[in-house]
């Protein structure tokens, strides 16, 4: 098997576990290859480069500390790789300067001229509580898999953790599907990284799948703004949820589908904790996600299973038919969680049509939009697609579209054809 495919094999394995709702299995699906052992010593015992890591500063996307990360799962330590959880500064949902965290890779031996290709991987969701996020497991929430495909392929890969899931426990937790909050924790992941170590390209790529895809998005709508935009050379966005607007109206027409309703409540029951306190959750959801809450958010711990369990019965029954005025003020808070519609660098969106999370149609709405502001975009919708397995050789594609940006590919632009999204 060459290095290739095995990088195929792996990631479209593991992204079949996409999955949205905290509590979800994300145990390895039978049959998945993972990267063979290695036997070239790693370097992790080996200092970095003369003056890195660059520690210190105030800035987003400064550097507060970088550790060996010393527990990681085999399959990323057999492939010869050094890595670190690192906490670096982003900006909340107010702008004001919070830490992150996230996890840093870097092949082992002599990295080429100019440096390892960077490869920015947005997780999907691992839970919104405040130590949920992938850094605080050696198993990187079962993504050790993906991330030893493509650092056996010749990558660096930085797994941001996003802002309020890195175990402190005084944050509200997970800015869910805040597409511009986590565009931000994104891209001062890689101005980190920059930080960190001397030897990645300058110019990167992100891939991201579900709540990561949305984080991709949102980071590609926000980096035209910085130094990063001339350095970004391609975002994949896999079934991303981009467009929430709908969902009130739905719940008030009693439509919305079981996956959906749990999609729905964390978005809510986070915008009440990190940007709108004011939200009375009883104006749109009933029963358990009201009168246990805290559990519901549980994602490690002795009762993540209990949690699970609870999630998994959740129906539309939980939700409250939200009041013309309600849906009205719910929709408008749910339209500034949008990404920007001017996307900076190309991409490539994969979205399903039997997906329960995410309505093909509101895939469709986002990517009409950053048409229409001009984006280059190659997007298929794909009928037969769920959100956990979008089938066929969809996401072999995807990583396939990754390394012809860094070869210098032009990408194509669905968005200047006669037929758009709905085709």
């Amino acid at each position: 098997m060459t290095r290739s495919t095995k990088l195929v094999t792996v990631i479209v394995a593991v992204l079949s576990l996409v999955a949205c709702a905290p509590g979800s299995d994300y145990r390895t699906p039978p049959g998945l290859t993972v990267v063979p052992s290695i036997t070239a010593p790693t370097r992790a015992d080996q200092p970095l480069p003369e003056g890195f890591p660059r520690l210190g500063g105030v800035g987003p996307g400064a550097l507060l500390s970088l550790a060996a990360f010393g527990d990681i799962d085999p399959k990323v330590y057999e492939t010869g790789a050094d890595t670190w959880r690192m906490v670096y500064r982003t900006v909340d949902p107010d702008g004001r300067s919070v830490s992150a965290t996230g996890v840093l890779s870097i092949p082992g031996g002599t990295p080429p001229k100019g440096g390892w290709p960077l490869l920015v991987y947005t997780h999907g969701n691992t839970g919104v509580d405040y130590d949920c996020g992938p850094s605080l497991r050696p198993d990187l929430a079962k993504l050790a898999s993906t991330v030893g495909a493509w650092l056996d392929n010749g990558y660096a890969v930085v797994v941001p953790d996003y802002q309020g899931i890195g175990g402190d426990r005084s944050s509200p937790g997970l800015p869910f599907l805040n597409a511009p909050v986590l565009g931000q924790d994104v891209i001062n992941a890689v101005r980190a990284v920059r930080r960190a170590t001397p030897d990645v390209t300058r110019q990167f790529a992100i891939f991201g799948r579900s709540l990561g895809a949305t984080a991709a998005w949102g980071a590609n709508g926000a980096i035209g703004r910085t130094e990063l935009a001339k350095d970004l050379l391609g975002v994949v966005a896999l079934v991303p949820p981009v467009d929430l607007t709908q969902l009130p109206q739905r719940a008030a027409a009693g439509t919305l589908m079981r996956d959906e309703t749990l999609l729905y409540y964390f978005t809510v029951a986070q915008l009440k904790r990190t940007v709108r306190p004011t939200i009375d959750l009883g104006d749109y959801f009933r029963g358990a996600l009201i009168s246990r809450e805290d559990l519901a958010r549980k994602c490690t711990g002795p009762r993540s299973a209990e949690a699970a369990r609870l999630l998994q019965g959740v129906g539309p029954g939980e939700v409250v038919k939200p009041t013309p005025e309600n849906a009205a003020r719910m929709s408008e808070a749910l339209a500034a969680l949008r990404p920007e519609s001017k996307l900076t660098a190309p991409m490539y969106v994969l979205y399903g049509g039997q997906d329960h999370y995410v309505d093909p149609a509101s895939v469709a709405r986002a990517l009409d939009r950053a048409c229409g502001a001009g984006s280059v975009i190659e997007w298929y919708l794909l009928p037969l697609g769920g959100h956990e397995n979008l089938g066929g050789s969809a996401s072999t594609n995807a990583i396939d579209w990754v390394r012809s940006r860094f070869e210098g590919v032009a990408p194509r632009d669905f968005c200047r054809r006669p037929s758009k999204a709905a085709s």
